[in-house]
């Protein structure tokens, strides 16, 4: 695993951070640009879970917001506070090193984003602090579903992403807090491979719904225009010569 991932306008640097640098990362990322740049209203982020300050990053490049990235583990606070400091938004991003749950009382953002773990039924492993940013053991989706409400302002929105079954079960969950999907995307990893992650954007507002979906690779190694679109503001997929 490269130590670092370089992209056009910043670099992620991850010697320390359990969780690199992933395609599903940079898809939420992406894709959540995409809307928050709709919304001139969005003036303060929250990335819950920030690790290295990937989304922190991506979301900065394309919008003004200032944004707090907030991250329990010590290992990858280092990460992020050397990320943070060597990019072109420095003075935008903050690293709020803790626990979601305690977050300063009366500081509410926005919107809010978040990639949480969500293995969880998986077999851990024997590195712990991998377990902690892989599997649930650190951080339920209830328990995130308070975070978002204590801390999003009443007309604001989040983005998620999780596999499909855990996506339906957070749904359900939102929904009797009174957060609705209002945007979801499908990813699929390959042409003719079943759907594996879904980003969604919620908000409290209710029957507006649209679905889209996105592949990932047309064939092994061979990724999708769609795909390569998506990522073109911030690295080119490497294509087999």
């Amino acid at each position: 695993m490269p130590q670092f991932f370089q992209f056009k306008q910043f670099s992620v640097h991850q010697p320390h951070a359990a969780m690199k640098v992933s395609t599903d990362g940079c898809i939420l990322g992406a894709w959540t640009a995409r809307l928050v740049n709709k919304n001139p209203g969005v003036k303060r982020i929250l990335d819950i879970g920030t690790g290295t300050g990937l989304l922190s990053l991506m979301l900065a490049q394309d919008c003004g917001a200032r944004i707090d990235g907030v991250e329990m583990d010590p290992a990858a606070c280092r990460d992020a506070t050397r990320n943070f400091s060597f990019s072109p938004w420095k003075d935008r991003l903050t690293l709020l090193e803790g626990d979601a749950r305690l977050l300063a009382a009366g500081k509410v953002y926005d919107f809010i984003i978040t990639n949480p773990p969500f293995h969880f039924r998986s077999l851990k492993g024997p590195d712990p602090v991998r377990n902690l940013a892989r599997h649930d053991t650190g951080l339920d989706l209830p328990a995130l579903i308070e975070i978002i409400m204590g801390n999003l302002v009443p007309d604001g929105a989040f983005s998620i992403l999780l596999p499909p079954e855990p996506m339906e079960k957070f749904i359900s969950m939102a929904s009797g807090k009174s957060l609705f999907p209002a945007r979801m995307l499908s990813v699929f990893p390959r042409e003719g491979k079943p759907c594996s992650r879904v980003a969604a954007m919620f908000s409290n507002e209710s029957g507006s719904l649209r679905r889209t979906s996105l592949t990932v690779q047309v064939d092994q190694g061979l990724f999708s225009q769609e795909f390569i679109q998506l990522m073109n503001p911030y690295y080119i997929p490497n294509q087999p010569s």
